[in-house]
This record gives C-alpha cells, structure tokens and sequence, in this order.
C-alpha cells in the first residue's frame, strides 16, 4: 500500500509528463486571453503590504485611498482582503 508521498509524487510526474507531451496544443489555442492587470483600492486605516499568491510581486498599499494594479492572477486572492476593492476591471 503506497502512502501519500507516493501518490503526490506520482501526480507530479503525470502533471509533467502531460504538459510537456504537448506544449503545442496550449500555445496554439485561439482562445488564449492575455488579462490586464486589475486596479484595487486600499479602504483600510493605516497601510497594507500583501504579497501576490500567483506572481510572488509584493503590493505595497500606502495609505488609505491609495490604488495599485495588481497583476490578474494575484487579483483573485486580493478580493478577499476585507480592506481591499476593484476599482476597475481593466481585462475588456
């Protein structure tokens, strides 16, 4: 009986072995969007720095009122920071 690290590692190996088999199929897709980023707004008190889940960027918030964009991918994490809003949807 295989534990968990042998599961999760041959979910790896099959994860890689199905995106390297074909990278064609994904860079050659006519649906593929580029996202713009999407501006947020701090609503907080005092100052708020947040690290992007996705990208790893760091989002400093100076002070309150103050507005960034923030890179699509990490956009989905920041909506649910209670201090943060979308002030724009800038991916049309």
């Amino acid at each position: 009986m295989g534990c968990c690290g042998d599961k999760r590692a041959q979910f790896r190996e099959e994860t890689r072995s199905q995106s390297s088999s074909s990278p064609s199929q994904t860079a050659d897709a006519p649906d593929t969007k580029e996202y713009k980023p999407k501006t947020f707004e701090y609503t907080g008190k005092r100052s708020l720095k947040i690290r992007g889940s996705m990208t790893g960027d760091t989002y400093y918030f100076r002070f309150p009122g103050h507005r960034l964009d923030v890179a699509h991918e990490d956009s989905f994490a920041m909506m649910g920071e209670g201090d943060l809003r979308v002030v724009s949807h800038t991916d049309d």
